[in-house]
């Protein structure tokens, strides 16, 4: 397994729900592998994120991170916000 010293900060500004991969591609390939990454300290609002790929041959590793908001999860994030906190019209939001 993988791991490296410094765990990637992933940041978006407003209430969206993100969601990261962690791509890596081995020596010699073309093509690129991925596996998701949680959030790791997400329950005092930070942007610490973690995933793991397995290194199983020696040579030079290419991998990064790639993050994007999630429309459909921040849309069901923001219903449920409402239907937690008691709100019944949710015509407006139902309609998006």
């Amino acid at each position: 397994m993988f791991t490296r010293g410094r765990m990637p900060e992933v940041q978006l500004l407003g209430h969206d729900v993100l969601r990261a991969v962690v791509k890596w591609r081995a020596p010699g390939r073309k093509k690129w592998s991925e596996a998701p990454m949680l959030p790791v300290d997400a329950d005092v609002a930070g942007v610490r994120w973690e995933g793991t790929f397995t290194v199983d041959a020696p040579g030079r590793w290419s991998w990064t991170v790639e993050a994007w908001a999630d429309p459909f999860a921040s849309w069901r994030a923001e219903v449920q916000r409402k239907v937690d906190a008691g709100q019944e019209d949710l015509s407006g939001e139902l309609s998006e």
